[in-house]
């Protein structure tokens, strides 16, 4: 008898410890997604294009349910990081975000994040197109209706529709003014903004105040410029592209 008490001792001590390590296990996935998206956002800031890949990696072997939009992120950012300097290989990841996204815009057609960011990636990717370029350049439009029907007031998706507006041409619909509206709107709702959930998107806020710093010089107002530019470093003193359009001021 007391060594089948033992028995029953030892299964449960296990089962205890087995229980532990499960939520153990649970917690720390989603710890790691929270640290995986704060190192895509530092390496988006340093343009760390190896921490960029380093994070996709991980996040093909994640099964959490925002890793997707994440790994959708980072080939966003790899894209138009890498941009110019080799067109072949911007070309693929602006597409394979826009891949990973169609799924996620289809099950989630009311996330204004997932619906803002593919509006992005179909935009960047015209640059690549010259036959498709209008086709591509209609998906992006189509989305950032959506995404602002969505929720007029999310930052990132306001961030991006002002992106859309300065970078287009003016024959295609681009307006530095209109842009200047959408990047002030979108520093007003980062102010208020908090995360729905701790895994969140949280990039953008600094990005935004760049900006805002080269709408303004793009308008022919050099003091507002350095002051907007000095925000986004005042918010992250790292900040490579900031900085470098700062110091190029005369």
């Amino acid at each position: 008898m007391q060594a089948r008490g033992e028995r029953v001792v030892r299964f449960w001590k296990s089962a205890v410890i087995a229980l532990g390590l499960l939520l153990y296990i649970g917690t720390a996935a989603a710890e790691t997604l929270v640290e995986i998206r704060d190192r895509i956002d530092r390496a988006v800031i340093t343009r760390d294009l190896d921490a960029l890949e380093e994070a996709a990696k991980q996040l093909e072997k994640s099964g959490a349910d925002l890793s997707a939009y994440y790994l959708a992120y980072t080939q966003f950012r790899l894209g138009t990081l890498i941009g110019a300097t080799d067109k072949k290989r911007a070309k693929k990841h602006l597409n394979r975000c826009i891949d990973i996204l169609k799924p996620i815009v289809k099950a989630k057609p009311d996330d204004a994040e997932v619906v803002g960011l593919q509006s992005t990636c179909y935009g960047s990717s015209t640059a690549y197109y010259m036959l498709r370029a209008a086709v591509r350049g209609s998906n992006a439009n189509k989305f950032m209706k959506q995404a602002l029907e969505i929720d007029g007031e999310n930052p990132r998706v306001l961030m991006l529709d002002g992106i859309s507006l300065y970078a287009r041409p003016k024959a295609l619909g681009g307006n530095k003014d209109k842009a200047l509206e959408r990047f002030t709107a979108a520093a007003e709702s980062f102010a208020d903004w908090s995360l729905p959930t701790a895994d969140a998107p949280a990039w953008g806020e600094a990005e935004n105040w760049m900006y805002l710093g080269r709408t303004y010089l793009a308008l022919e107002q050099p003091d507002k410029a350095r002051e907007h530019y000095a925000k986004a470093l005042e918010l992250e003193p790292d900040f490579a592209l900031a900085r470098e359009e700062l110091d190029a001021l005369p």
